[in-house]
């Protein structure tokens, strides 16, 4: 840094030094606070740095934790490259917590979105030979290397178990949850989860379908049959036509079954779900 605590023209902080603005509690580096709030380079680096702690203490099982950024006592003014004029350091570091808020919402997005990739994989391979989760998770075999997916499986779970609160848990937090123990045949723990999901929202037609999935995997046919044949009168998706065929098929309807099948080709043309029954000759 210059004499005067600014960062030299055409120069950005060390990585140490934004490190070190995570966990802040002396108050916030006005110099850092500004720059950071205009340069999308470091707020990169720093929302790595962020995302590094938060996986952390997630994995410690800590409470929420959200990155420090403390107002000054004064609006001192500080000379701003970008708008030509001094902008008091109070914005500068309020424009940057607002960006620390859109950077932890968007983080906790992208670790929600690779948890759910970790529970959809193995959704699709429990699909083989069984029934489908999702229109858009067809089955897939597992690989040579599906091993490493029962431990990315079990970290997935244990991140949503955290997260998830019976009360305000949406219908897709219950999906992926229930789904994900289904998966990994935790069939008690779905069975736990899914009693409540239900008796909360039964007519939601993703849960049926799962309650169709519990109740095969446990050989009730009888069960299967009319959670599917709820969902198909709720919402007749791919996954739920395709779920009834195959059970039809199983206690001995073929007729019922092939009928089902010729609804969810027509229906449903060249989604997932068809393509891959048309290539695994189901």
């Amino acid at each position: 840094m210059n004499p005067d605590g600014s960062l030299p023209s055409g120069t950005h902080p060390s990585p140490e030094q934004l490190a070190h603005l995570i966990d802040s509690d002396a108050g916030a580096d006005h110099v850092l606070v500004e720059h950071l709030a205009g340069c999308r380079r470091c707020m990169g680096i720093y929302a790595e740095f962020v995302q590094a702690r938060a996986d952390q203490l997630a994995s410690s099982g800590s409470p929420g934790w959200r990155p420090q950024v403390v107002p000054v006592a004064a609006p001192v003014t500080l000379p701003s490259r970008r708008l030509g004029a001094r902008v008091p350091a109070v914005a500068a570091a309020g424009l940057a917590a607002g960006l620390l808020v859109v950077v932890m919402t968007l983080r906790l997005e992208s670790s929600t979105t690779a948890t759910h990739r970790a529970i959809g994989t193995e959704m699709r391979h429990d699909a083989v030979g069984g029934l489908i989760y999702a229109p858009d998770l067809p089955p897939t075999p597992r690989g040579i290397r599906g091993s490493g997916t029962g431990d990315r499986t079990a970290e997935a779970l244990t991140a949503l178990t955290r997260r998830y609160d019976a009360g305000k848990a949406s219908a897709d937090d219950s999906f992926w949850l229930i789904g994900g123990f289904l998966a990994a045949n935790e069939l008690e723990n779905a069975d736990a989860y899914l009693g409540v999901a239900l008796a909360a929202s039964p007519a939601d037609p993703r849960l049926q379908n799962l309650a169709a999935i519990l109740a095969y995997k446990r050989n009730d046919l009888a069960g299967a049959t009319t959670h599917l044949e709820r969902a198909v009168a709720l919402d007749p998706t791919a996954e739920a036509l395709y779920n009834l065929a195959r059970v039809k098929d199983a206690t001995g309807d073929a007729a019922g079954a092939d009928a089902l099948r010729a609804r969810l080709t027509k229906t449903y043309g060249k989604s997932p779900i068809v393509t891959w029954m048309a290539e695994a000759g189901d």
